[in-house]
């Protein structure tokens, strides 16, 4: 499965019904003919269970991986790995830890996804009459794990104390965490939430697909949480100093100006009163196609703009934004060591770019909180907001231009 551009969340659907075939048709009936023929049932060996694991591993998570364009292992000269498997982690205290999977950015120190793989078992479902979600008994488990089910006393400690081991040696936590069968699927939204002390454990973060039915009936749910794309643009903004840690600057080709926009509203004198700030950004592109977004400082004050109310201010909130937006890409330029000029969003959205960078994006779990890509321009503003929608008007020079754009969650 290529990494490459044009993929969709239809595309891991299909790919996975293919894979669910194959497995039921080919190879689990296989695999049951082998133990038979070479297994004898009278004799345990504490390897069996490993063993099974290993089967759902080869035949099942690893093709669910690479369509969702995690690649462990090129299959073509573009394509370019992001996933290691059997990842060696040593915690702050206890034996080393090893990673069935760690997905990352090539040449990235940033961890991105976390898979804990697991032989075939039922999805525990909760009993009749219970009002709880799925996701809320999750939840539970998490909180006091030695009330969860069978293997699960065991399973979820175990992954907590993998992405507790990655954050400790990244200094930061994974963008996601999942545990898969291959039939069934859990993905933690927000491992930070979930594992860290300090975590709510907040059921909202945690999405349960009980059987491959269900992922197959949620497949765009299954493709937003962990697509590499989508997983690779959901990393928070980094400092242009952090650059050269989380991207070789060779490996960067193109790059945008952009924005962070928040519109909000308060009531005044019995109406309420619209307030947007902007935060200059520039996002660049690396040869495997992911993106990574620079800010001046995340939560530096002096960093944020307040559009004007009035037009006749609108001229010094341009040069403001400008000034800011001109300093950020010469930072970011020095740390690429070279002259790498902004593309024009007809570049952008003439080569295929689009489909990894949205022209506009809400920030995951916000609202009216938005990424926007400008291109060659500087700023754009949000005029009005109504239900789903959002007007923006581009600035730049004595013409504008006005485009309704819907969000992307």
């Amino acid at each position: 499965m290529s990494n490459g551009r044009g993929h969709t969340a239809n595309d891991f659907r299909v790919a996975f019904r293919n894979l669910r075939a194959n497995y039921k048709e080919r190879f689990e009936p296989k695999v049951t003919e082998f133990r038979t023929r070479y297994a004898s049932p009278a004799r345990k060996n504490p390897e069996l269970e490993k063993a099974l694991e290993a089967h759902e591993r080869a035949y099942m998570i690893d093709g669910m991986l690479a369509a969702l364009r995690w690649v462990i292992v090129p299959s073509t000269p573009h394509e370019i790995e992001n996933m290691i498997p059997e990842a060696q982690i040593d915690p702050v205290a206890g034996a080393r830890r090893y990673l069935d999977y760690l997905g990352y950015e090539h040449q990235v120190d940033e961890p991105l996804l976390v898979v804990e793989a697991k032989r075939r078992s039922e999805f525990p479902t909760p009993p009749n009459g219970s009002m709880q979600t799925q996701s809320t008994i999750v939840s539970q488990w998490l909180a006091r794990p030695e009330e969860a089910p069978a293997s699960w006393s065991e399973w979820i400690p175990s992954l907590r104390d993998y992405v507790l081991s990655v954050a400790h040696r990244a200094g930061r936590f994974p963008v996601r965490a999942a545990i898969t069968d291959g039939d069934w699927l859990i993905v933690f939204q927000r491992p930070e939430d979930t594992f860290a002390d300090r975590g709510t454990r907040d059921p909202n973060y945690i999405h349960v697909f009980a059987n491959a039915d269900e992922i197959i009936a949620r497949y765009d749910h299954v493709f937003d949480l962990l697509d590499q794309r989508q997983v690779s643009r959901v990393a928070e903004e980094i400092l242009p100093g952090e650059i050269r840690g989380v991207v070789d600057p060779a490996r960067v080709v193109s790059l945008l100006h952009g924005l962070r926009l928040r519109y909000a509203t308060s009531p005044t004198v019995g109406q309420l009163v619209p307030t947007i700030t902007v935060v200059p950004t520039i996002v660049l592109r690396s040869d495997s196609g992911s993106w990574f977004k620079i800010a001046r400082s995340v939560v530096d004050a002096d960093a944020v703009h307040f559009v004007p109310y009035h037009y006749v201010d609108v001229p010094r909130y341009l040069e403001e934004v400008r000034r800011d937006a001109e300093w950020l890409l010469g930072r970011v330029q020095q740390q690429l060591g070279r002259d790498l000029r902004p593309a024009s969003l007809l570049e952008h959205y003439g080569d295929g770019a689009f489909e990894g960078m949205h022209g506009v994006e809400e920030l995951p779990d916000t609202e009216d909180h938005f990424w926007i890509v400008t291109g060659r321009k500087l700023t754009i503003y949000c005029l009005r907001r109504k239900r789903r929608f959002a007007r923006f008007t581009i600035l730049a020079g004595p013409k504008s231009s006005t485009a309704k754009l819907g969000r992307r969650r």
